[in-house]
């Protein structure tokens, strides 16, 4: 962006100068610790709206022109751009792997979680059966997208939806009954996408996987 900083360049670990609870930051009250705070919101804030008066300028600017206008939001977004050659789904697989383990390893030794009973009468012995008028509803109210996961255009779908939906409500009271969903139903189509657009793309952890779906799922 022009005229701007991709970062403030200072590190957030736990040692250094952010490091609150002990080193030259600890102490709150003195008026050197205080100045700087407030010069560091008031550089974020700053960050903030030039980046904000940036793409809005650019947005109204590409108004008239809508493939352009497309490109900057995929610039915004930071989409439009495949990972690099280095970043498989092998990788980003072993990433989350690993990022889960290290969950599971820090709360290895917490107590168990403690349940609440549920209050006198208060049952749940049976789920209301999903009705074709409900189907119908719930497709009609779909976005007009779809992913590579789906065998069916959604405006096939919804053109169809009278004749799929006494077939689509009893299969969804089938799943509720006997509380099963085939493989097939929770196969998604994962996209990685970075969080930020300043991220490094060479990074498993700069993404975040968007897990798409079949529209039938999610209408279930």
């Amino acid at each position: 962006m022009p005229g701007m900083t991709k970062s403030v360049g200072v590190p957030r670990g736990r040692s250094g100068l952010w490091n609150r609870r002990s080193g030259p930051l600890s102490d709150s009250t003195s008026p050197s610790v205080l100045a700087w705070r407030t010069e560091g919101r008031r550089y974020i804030n700053l960050v903030r709206r030039r980046r904000s008066e940036f793409w809005t300028a650019r947005v109204a600017a590409d108004q008239s022109q809508p493939r352009r206008l497309w490109r900057s939001f995929d610039q915004l977004l930071g989409r439009g751009r495949a990972p690099p050659a280095s970043i498989d789904a092998s990788v980003l697989h072993q990433f989350f792997d690993d990022k889960v383990a290290v969950v599971r390893a820090a709360t290895a030794d917490a107590a168990a979680p403690q349940c609440t009973a549920a209050p006198v009468g208060c049952e749940l012995r049976l789920f209301t059966p999903v009705t074709p008028a409900e189907v119908s509803e719930m497709v009609r109210a779909l976005p007009d997208k779809q992913c590579l996961s789906d065998l069916m255009p959604t405006h096939v779908l919804k053109s169809s939806v009278d004749i799929l939906a006494p077939f689509l409500s009893r299969l969804f009271c089938w799943l509720l009954e006997h509380g099963v969903v085939p493989l097939k139903m929770k196969a998604a189509h994962i996209t990685p996408t970075l969080k930020k657009a300043d991220l490094d793309p060479a990074e498993a952890k700069s993404y975040r996987p968007i897990s798409q779906f079949v529209r039938t799922v999610q209408v279930a």
